[in-house]
């Protein structure tokens, strides 16, 4: 509960000013292409968190069924529902409504027919099993006091053959015995583990042909904090 609240407040106040401490050209042209930024209203651009791109990592068809877990403001939502086309569909879960609502104002400004957003637990998804063509997350499974926990949820709701691609924060693996560094984003106050653990996690859950797409530092000071985007697909039996 403590971590919901801290990421209620900090939402809220990020709402307030129309900014968030991962926006701005700087850090998000690390992360998103020029043609992507220029794809996205201003405001989605001015609040979104990420630490790395999922959909530069996922094999995206026409038609399929996205799930963004944690999809805050909605900045990966709104690409995928691009690549998707409009026989594909979008949906973004959050457990903040006030991001939600916000996301909606934006999603009918840019006009997006084939992308919907919904206030829930991405622990819980509201979702029936193996319907899901992908689902990915962006800067959210860290935000969980067990991020681990999520991935056999995931499993259950993709389809045989389907994709999960994440991007979040890991700690260098070096600096696993040193005291827990403290965070920049005052909302990510929850496990972070290592690379390892994700890897054993996603396969301890089902998945198969697990790849870590890309590494890149976040945070130097007050312990090295790494950016990870990893993927894994479900088996077809």
């Amino acid at each position: 509960m403590r971590i919901k609240q801290l990421y209620e407040d900090f939402v809220e106040i990020s709402l307030e000013t129309c900014t968030s401490p991962s926006a701005g050209t700087g850090n998000l042209a690390r992360i998103y292409t020029f043609e992507q930024l220029k794809s996205i209203n201003g405001n989605v651009i001015s609040m979104a968190m990420g630490s790395g791109n999922p959909t530069n990592f996922v094999n995206f068809h026409q038609g399929d069924f996205v799930v963004d877990i944690g999809c805050g403001i909605g900045m990966d939502c709104f690409l995928a529902s691009k690549i998707v086309g409009p026989n594909g569909f979008v949906l973004g879960i959050d457990i903040t409504s006030q991001i939600i609502n916000f996301a909606h104002s934006e999603m009918k400004k840019m006009n997006a027919k084939n992308l919907y957003f919904i206030n829930g637990d991405m622990q819980l998804l509201p979702i029936k099993s193996e319907i899901v063509d992908v689902v990915m997350g962006n800067f959210s499974l860290s935000c969980l006091p067990q991020p681990e926990s999520i991935f056999p949820e995931i499993f259950r709701v993709l389809k045989q053959g389907a994709s999960v691609c994440i991007s979040d924060m890991i700690l260098n693996s070096s600096d696993q015995n040193e005291k827990k560094p403290s965070l920049i984003w005052p909302f990510s106050v929850a496990n972070i583990f290592d690379a390892d653990l994700y890897i054993s996690s996603l396969k301890k859950a089902g998945f198969c042909e697990i790849s870590i797409h890309e590494l890149g530092t976040i945070q130097i000071n007050q312990g090295r904090i790494q950016s990870i985007t990893i993927s894994g697909k479900k088996p077809i039996q």
